[in-house]
Parts: structure tokens; sequence; C-alpha cells
């Protein structure tokens, strides 16, 4: 396994970072898996290069756990004479010191998001330097600026070099390569010692992985599912692979499943934010609000300033009816030009949708689908404007173009058939809705949909069948309790009107779970104000929210009482972040 530590150290002496965390974390899993198939220095070099690309990217907390159990084989090699284990990522350097000034150069010019004029900056340099480094900064910028082919050209180039590039490969994959043609690559490269890529990663779960972002690709995303769910049992605990697992569940509108590979993920990877915010995003979908204050609980303790940090906090300040507090957070969370995050711009297309400012919702919104055309709550929005302008047009453009990335999955016929039911294409529109639910029965928009379809026509025993199906999988679930109560009504079965009620009543209208609790972070203010009182540091890091005060007071009248508490622990984590930016 020498092979592929060695190309680690490669890829991250060429900033292929992605690529050297996919596959650092499925190496560390496969040994894990297979109880040490790596010998200790392998593991030990494994293991720092990991380190060292998690620390090239911030994520300090899972940099210090990966170091930390790099250490018993740190110890070991200490023991053996003459043994040389000090390896850096200093080797990254060009060769000219005037080309590593102008790399540097370029690379400023994308942190302010000028990627063409980073373009011709490291075109000047690629004839003279054919440096690692240059190329893969300059197939990022034509990445960033749509110039897909020059871009493909570059991927296409790595790996052949590097067929293990795991995040190369899915990305070319994404942009269009004809899965034959990957094939063909994957299954034609040897190594000089004659192993195949089968070889080296390990064909017991390479394969089902490989064909799954194969199926995909392809539009057949319960199939790629399925191969998914065979790699994961095979390399137990990946968070990559249960991270896709999650995405690819929440996509087939099987949330209940998303959830729970979420949680696992998070469970063995909880010092990494990506998906975070989708994953709290997708519990507030749920009413699963312990779960998701839990979660905002890690996030803020851990990750701080993040955007996913903030685009969490837009989430559940939109979710507790607090928008002009989401639209604070909204803003934060698009993230700097030249990093823009997806989630951050999808809260803000859909906050500004709900305060009716179409075009700039639309925006929004297709500039979260321009970062990740697969994102199916952006088209879900697209349509919901358009549908509510009355332009049936622009809604089944978009309908199509949700329908030729993402294929034919629950959420994608739901919307579907949200669309014809609209347009009075009624046979066709139940015909779409039905498929919908066979595929995902319990899938909660076509739930509501076929519900109100059936009260609309009066056919209340069969919207309290289906409604009943669903409360098995959702029995505490708020919106489907009313809609049972209003059929309950209709029914005049009034005993068990008055128990739905109750349960409402219950549960009121914004569920504040009376177990929130922000330990740590009360631990971290209490430091914080004590610094405070010392008169350390200053504010102005964070003065871009700076209002969060005053709209937290102004917007707290407003609420009922059960709502005092989570405005005191919201209020609570905006001073943490804010203290935090001292300590950074």
């Amino acid at each position: 396994m020498s092979v592929l530590v060695d190309a680690l150290y490669a890829m991250a002496c060429r900033e292929m970072y992605d690529d050297v965390l996919y596959l650092a974390s499925i190496l560390k899993t496969k040994d894990d898996v297979c109880l040490g198939f790596l010998q200790a220095q392998d593991r030990y070099r494994l293991m720092h290069c990991y380190a060292l690309v998690l620390l090239e990217r911030g994520y300090f907390s899972k940099a210090r756990v990966i170091l930390d159990e790099s250490l018993p084989d740190l110890q070991k090699l200490k023991a053996i004479p003459n043994l040389d284990i000090t390896e850096s990522l200093e080797s990254m350097s060009v060769a000219d010191a005037r080309a590593d000034d102008e790399l540097r150069i370029a690379k400023c010019l994308i942190k302010i998001g000028s990627f063409n004029e980073a373009i011709v900056l490291l075109e000047r340099l690629t004839p003279r330097y054919r440096s690692g480094r240059i190329i893969v900064c300059l197939a990022e910028c034509y990445y960033r600026t749509n110039e897909i082919g020059k871009a493909i050209k570059i991927y296409k180039e790595l790996l052949s070099e590097f067929p293990y590039a795991l995040h190369t490969l899915v990305r070319l994959l994404n942009l269009g390569i004809p899965p034959d043609e990957m094939k063909q690559t994957i299954s034609d490269w040897t190594s000089e010692s004659g192993h195949t890529v089968r070889d080296l990663l390990g064909a017991w779960w390479f394969d089902d992985w490989f064909d799954a972002q194969l199926e995909i690709v392809s539009k057949n995303r319960l199939t790629g599912l399925a191969h998914l769910k065979k790699a994961i049992a095979r390399l137990k605990g990946n968070p990559f692979i249960l991270r896709q697992l999650a995405r690819v569940s929440g996509e087939c509108g099987l949330m209940l499943e998303a959830v729970s590979y979420y949680e696992e993920c998070f469970t063995v990877d909880p010092y990494n934010p990506e998906d975070a915010d989708r994953y709290i995003s997708l519990l507030l979908s749920l009413y699963k609000t312990s779960e998701a204050e839990a979660m905002l609980d890690h996030m803020v303790t851990n990750f701080r300033e993040s955007v996913q940090t903030y685009t969490a906090l837009a989430y559940c300040s939109r979710f507790w009816s607090s928008k002009k507090l989401a639209f604070e957070y909204a803003k934060m969370a698009q993230g700097l030009s030249s990093t823009p995050h997806v989630e951050g711009y999808l809260i803000n297309g859909i906050l500004m949708a709900e305060r009716s400012s179409t075009e700039t919702a639309i925006s929004l919104l297709r500039k979260t689908l321009d970062m990740d055309r697969t994102r199916f709550e952006a088209y879900e929005a697209l349509v919901n404007i358009f549908l509510k302008n009355g332009n049936l047009n622009e809604a089944e453009n978009q309908l199509h173009n949700c329908m030729n990335v993402l294929g034919g999955t629950a959420p994608v016929f739901a919307l579907c058939a949200k669309v014809l039911l609209n347009n009075n294409n009624e046979e066709l529109g139940m015909q779409t809705l039905n498929h919908a639910l066979k595929l995902s029965p319990n899938y909660l928009p076509a739930v509501y949909t076929l519900a109100h379809y059936y009260i609309k026509n009066y056919d209340y025993e069969l919207a309290e069948a289906k409604l009943t199906s669903a409360m098995l999988e959702y029995p505490s679930h708020p919106e489907l309790i009313r809609i049972m109560r209003s059929v309950k009504w209709k029914l005049g079965k009034l005993s068990e009107y008055r128990n739905y009620s109750k349960m409402i009543e219950e549960i009121g209208p914004f569920p504040v779970s009376d177990k929130l609790s922000f330990v740590k972070c009360d631990e971290l203010w209490g430091l914080f104000t004590a610094e405070d009182g010392k008169g350390i540091g200053e504010k102005e890091n964070f003065s871009k929210n700076g209002s969060f005060e005053n709209v937290a007071c102004s917007t707290r009248d407003d609420q009922s009482s059960e709502m005092a508490r989570f405005w005191l622990e919201i209020s609570r984590l905006s001073k943490i972040i804010a203290a935090s930016a001292k300590f950074d």
C-alpha cells in the first residue's frame, strides 16, 4: 500500500486537496475495517498527510484528532534507528522563485474572486513551468468560470496520472464524461508494478462504489443508492460514502434514511462541517427539533464562523418565524465571491421568494443551480415561484431541467404532479403522484398534495387512510396532524377531532424543545464575557452581525411566551460567534 500513500503526498504537493481527503479517508477506513492492513510507517505517513491537508483546509479540530490517532505509530517508529519519518508539504514549491511568487499572486486573485485575471497569469506560467500546482490551480479557475472544456482536459490529464483521485473522477462524471469512457480509463491503467486501480483500492468495495457513481450520473439514483449501500456495508463507517448516501437518499425522497445516514456520518466524523447545515434543514423539515438544536449547538461550539453555521442559524431562524433574523444570517451564509456556499444561496433564494422578492429570488436560486445542478430544493422553489405568478411555461421549463438532471425520483414526480394538477390535468397528475408515492410511500410533499386533492374532491375517507399511513412514520408531525384534524371534522368524528386539536395545542405552533441546552456555549460565553471585562479585543471583525441584538430584541416582543427561551439562546449563540473572532 506504499504506492497509495506515496500518491497521497504526490497529490498533496499538487494541491489536489479534495482528492487527498477522499482517498485518505478511504484508506483510513479500510485500515480500520481490515484491522491494520497498513504497516506502521505507511499508516503514520497516511495520517500525517491527511492531517496536513486538513490543516491546509482549516479543519483544525479534525486534524488534531487524526494527529492524536497517529501518535502510537509515531512512538513505534521513533524506536527504530536511522528511520527518517519527517515529511512535509514544503516540496510544493515550483522550481523557479519568480514563478512561485506569480503563483501566489494568482491565488490572491482567486481569493477575491478575480478568476479571469488569475487565468491570464496562470496561462502565462504553464508553457514555462509544468508544475502540478499551477495546472491544478488553472483547472479550478476554468471550472469556476464555466470554461468546462478546458477544465475537463486538465482533469483528464490528472486522472491519467492518478486514477485513484476519486474526487476528480466524480467531478469528470458530473461534467458529462460518458460513463463508458470513464470505465475504460479505470480498467486500462496499471501501475509500474502491474497493479490495476481495483487491485490497489480493493475491488471488494470499489466496484460497488464506482458502479454507484456511474448509475447516479446516468440518472438511476435508486440503483446507485443500492450500490452505495453495498459499498458502505463493506467499508463501514466511511464518512464520504455515508455523506453521499444521505444526499442520494434525500434526492430519492427517502427522508428518514437520509437522517439515519447523516446521523451516522456525524457520529464517525463530527469535526467536518460539510453538509451539517443541509442536515439541520432536513431535520427541521421533519420537525425533529431536538436533534436540530443539538446539531446547532455542536456547530456553534466547533465551527464558529463557518458558512455552514450561519446557514444553519438562518434555517433555524426561519423555522422559528424570525424572517428578519434569518436574512441577517443568510447574507453571511453565502460566503465569499471566491468560495460561494451553495446552501447559503439556496436559503437566501427561499427567503426572498417568501418575501415576494421574485426577481432576486430567481437570481439566487439560479446561482444555486449553477453551483450544484443536482439541488432539488432550488428547482422546487423556482417552480413554486412560477406557479404562484401564473407563469406555467417557466414552471414547466424548470421541471424539465430538473428531470433531465435528477431523473425519475419521488420528489421529481411529486413536483411534476403538482404542476400537472395546477394545470387541471388531473388524470395524468394523479398517475404521476401515485408513481411518486410508489417510489417513496411517505414522501411528505407528495402526501400533502394527495391529501389536499382528496379533500378538494370530498374523498375524506381516502385522505384519512393516506394520512393514517403517513403518521405511522411521522406520528407527531404537526402538519400531518393539522390536516388530519381537518379531515376528522369533515367526517364528523368529533371525538377524534378534539384529540387532534389537543395534540396541536400540546405541540404549539413552534415546537421548541424543553430539553434545549447549550452547556458548552454557556461555558464559552462565561469565558468571553470575562475577557470582555478585561477590555481584551474588539468586535469589529464581526461588525456585519452587529445588528443582531437589536433584531432579536425587536422581534422577540412579537413572539409568544414559549419563544422567549429560544431567543435568549439564539442571542447567546450570536455573541459567542462574535466573541470567537477575538481568538482567531
